[in-house]
């Protein structure tokens, strides 16, 4: 995720969010009164919500952040436990469509150690399936979302 890929703008009497899909946001987007426009594919708000919407954007995306690092992110057996993608860092880190398919990193994620089974779970419950050891870079990630 760049930065660039998480933008504000005040139109119309309205704050327009764009940002990338991460399953926790839209929850949280609702209860601070956002709306989804599915058709120009953003979020509104009401101005008067600025700080609370850039306070959401912050604790999810690093919205505002100006130092990046690369994150060395351990999959193990509870991160992947019965899921077919892991999220982390404002990002879906890797997915993995069915239970045959290879799972795909997600962007600015490389594979540092470990590796993924050939088959993860079954038709109905796929899951990432990560040996043990599997250890992920994730790069570019805003620092307030790592926890020391």
């Amino acid at each position: 995720m760049a930065m660039s890929d998480v933008s504000i703008a005040e139109e119309k009497g309205m704050l327009v969010v764009r940002v990338p899909y991460y399953p926790k946001f839209p929850p949280h987007a609702r209860m601070l009164g956002g709306r989804w426009l599915a058709g120009q594919r953003v979020w509104t708000f009401d101005t008067r919500d600025r700080d609370r919407v850039i306070g959401l954007l912050s604790e999810i995306f690093g919205y505002g952040d100006t130092e990046f690092v690369d994150v060395e992110f351990p999959i193990d057996s509870a991160a992947q436990s019965g899921v077919s993608s892991i999220w982390r860092f404002g990002r879906e880190l890797v997915c993995r469509s069915n239970r045959d398919s290879q799972p795909v990193l997600g962007r600015g994620v490389t594979l540092l150690s470990g590796g993924f089974e050939r088959s993860g779970g079954s038709r109905n419950n796929i899951r990432i399936a990560a040996v043990e050891g599997t250890v992920l870079l994730v790069r570019d990630v805003p620092k307030s979302l790592v926890v020391e």
